[in-house]
């Protein structure tokens, strides 16, 4: 088994489905995005997949449909990672974090 080496925090992006699928069309679109990335658009049930948690890591729920407090999200990572044994309170005890409005 393999693992990353540190602690680890995810940051779980969350918001509508089809918010995401026409972010990822129009980066493809300006071309945004790393050539790594060879499709120009995401059907939804493909990212339906990835609509959770891994949940094996401190986790923190991001709503990405409003604009988000960086400086809050920085925050909140370093208060996990810096947690005993950088675990913080476990997948699920990381509140979603609110995001702020413009």
């Amino acid at each position: 088994e393999r693992g990353l080496p540190g602690a680890v925090v995810e940051v779980l992006c969350r918001g509508p489905l089809e918010l995401a699928q026409a972010r990822y069309s129009e980066r493809a679109r300006r071309g945004e995005r790393h050539r790594a990335h060879t499709l120009s658009s995401l059907e939804l049930e493909f990212l339906e997949q990835f609509d959770g948690p891994f949940g094996v890591v401190p986790s923190i729920e991001v709503d990405t449909s409003q604009e988000v407090d960086v400086v809050a999200l920085a925050d909140r990572v370093r208060e996990l990672l810096s947690a005993p044994g950088g675990s913080g309170s476990g997948p699920e005890g990381a509140p979603m974090l609110e995001a702020r409005t413009a």
